[in-house]
């Protein structure tokens, strides 16, 4: 840290400089197969689905969908009953996670009464 000085040559504190927030943006993709693909951890533990994101904007369509279930245990990593996404990710994250989802449901009366969804 340094210091400034006044014109009369007092010292005056430099002030801390605020911390930029990071501006990357993280895309989420999948594949028509996605639903099945959970479901092979199953049988296979080390399987780790196919939905994954990355920087790349989609460029397909259609939506990707995944389904879930109101059971879908959410201490489970990669739970085949609920949706996630997997991919290699390094370095760290600090303060705010801002994530945009669209979501949709075959019952919309739930919804609107104000049904927990998970």
């Amino acid at each position: 840290m340094f210091a400034a000085f006044d014109p009369s040559g007092t010292p005056t504190p430099t002030p801390t400089p605020t911390p930029t927030p990071a501006t990357d943006r993280y895309y989420l993709h999948g594949t028509p197969g996605d639903e099945a693909n959970k479901k092979q951890e199953l049988i296979d533990p080390s399987y780790r689905g196919s939905a994954t994101f990355d920087a790349n904007a989609p460029t397909g369509s259609e939506p990707i969908a995944q389904t879930t279930q109101p059971v879908a245990n959410d201490d489970f990593v990669g739970n085949s009953l609920a949706a996630y996404w997997r991919s290699p990710y390094s370095g760290t994250l600090n303060g705010n996670l801002e994530l945009s989802l669209y979501w949709a449901t075959p019952n919309a009366d739930s919804t609107v009464q104000g049904v927990d969804m998970e």
